[in-house]
């Protein structure tokens, strides 16, 4: 998964992505993985649920304020299924 120049999360919100990803290609366990923003890193997690979530629906969560242009979220996100 790619995570390219997300914005318009406020500093500690948070975004569900509206896609959910079959549950056959989610991982078997539900996971963290760190995002950064521009000159920044690890300042965003995504969430991502395990094959047995109900709710398999992915989070993105911001520490910084991502309305501005100059600072959005990037990252790639890879897990085994």
């Amino acid at each position: 998964m790619v995570v390219d120049g997300l914005g318009g999360i406020g500093a500690g919100g948070s975004w569900a992505i509206p896609e959910k990803i079959p549950s056959k290609f989610l991982p078997d366990g539900n996971a963290y993985a760190a995002l950064c923003h521009r000159q920044a890193d690890h300042q965003a997690q995504i969430w991502v649920p395990g094959k047995e979530v109900k709710d398999s629906v992915l989070i993105i969560y911001s520490m910084i304020d991502t309305t501005d242009s100059s600072a959005r979220i990037f990252g790639i996100v890879s897990w085994v299924y």
